[in-house]
């Protein structure tokens, strides 16, 4: 018995659906259902700017914190913000349209799989 989650590509011989459903099962979102910057402590290993406050971060060794998403540095002081990741705002997007197209295709395989049941009931009945 299959996956619940829908294999049915399994049986249409699609190896490019079938992929991407791997790959979507398998695949790390750095959205975490946030839209805000999720940042990590980090070493510098460049001169850089906090991308909130664009006050220069000391070069090496000095510590930042990064956005896991976006690799964008803030200094410690600026995440309290709270500000949309770009990087996020575009996973999210791109997230909702490939959503919205799978369930379309959906629809559409379920519509062509009653014409072709309908057709053969017809061509059935005329045959009788």
């Amino acid at each position: 018995e299959p996956p619940s989650f829908g294999w049915s590509a399994l049986n249409m011989g699609d190896t490019d659906k079938l992929l991407g459903k791997i790959m979507n099962t398998f695949r790390m979102d750095v959205t975490d259902g946030s839209i805000y910057h999720t940042f990590e402590a980090t070493m510098l290993m460049v001169p850089s700017s906090c991308g909130h406050c664009h006050v220069r971060l000391k070069g090496m060794g000095s510590k930042a914190m990064k956005c896991k998403a976006c690799g964008e540095k803030w200094c410690e002081e600026c995440i309290k913000f709270e500000e949309p990741c770009e990087t996020k705002v575009q996973q999210e997007k791109e997230n909702e349209e490939r959503k919205a197209a799978e369930e379309e295709e959906e629809r559409a395989e379920e519509e062509a799989l009653k014409s072709m049941a309908s057709s053969d009931s017809l061509s059935h009945s005329t045959v009788e």
